[in-house]
């Protein structure tokens, strides 16, 4: 069973469970910050979500709606699929964005007590229209400080390109 789906169990099961329900408040919360913190690092302008979970396969596995639901609160973004978004007519260099300055993709969310990781991929513009996108993965490792509130506490860089 893979993270995400365990992850979307235990906010399913959550949800039937008296006295859980601050658990999956804390869990779209960890996706605002999620959120929050890459909209400091991105372009202005209209950021894409994906629906889907980041993965190097094509499959295609829905983001638990409270992922998708935090991002889209946290970077005020429209949804859209990095296949969509991401046209590479003549090969890497020539990747553009077809919607907005930005796409957010998010990979595989570990929980571990009071402790998440959190892998991202994204696109965005690095310059004028012409400019190509670059591309970006990283891992955000956030631990909660309250019952309802998440801090990015490191920022790791996986590649640049």
């Amino acid at each position: 069973m893979s993270m995400n789906i365990r992850i979307s169990a235990f906010i399913l099961l959550s949800a039937l469970v008296p006295g859980t329900k601050v658990r999956a408040q804390a869990d779209r919360e960890l996706y605002v910050e999620v959120a929050r913190s890459l909209r400091k690092e991105l372009p202005q302008g209209v950021i894409v979500t994906d629906p889907n979970v980041w993965q190097r396969e094509k499959r295609e596995v829905p983001l638990p709606d409270l992922a998708r639901a935090g991002l889209q609160l946290g970077l005020g973004a429209e949804t859209g699929s990095v296949e969509k978004v991401v046209s590479c007519p003549g090969g890497p260099e020539s990747c553009r964005l077809t919607k907005g300055v930005a796409i957010v993709a998010l990979g595989e969310t570990e929980l571990s007590g009071d402790t998440a990781r959190v892998r991202v991929h994204y696109a965005a513009m690095t310059g004028g229209i012409e400019a190509p996108v670059t591309r970006t993965d990283l891992v955000l490792v956030l631990v909660k400080r309250r019952p309802d509130s998440w801090s990015v506490i490191e920022r790791i860089l996986l590649r640049i390109s």
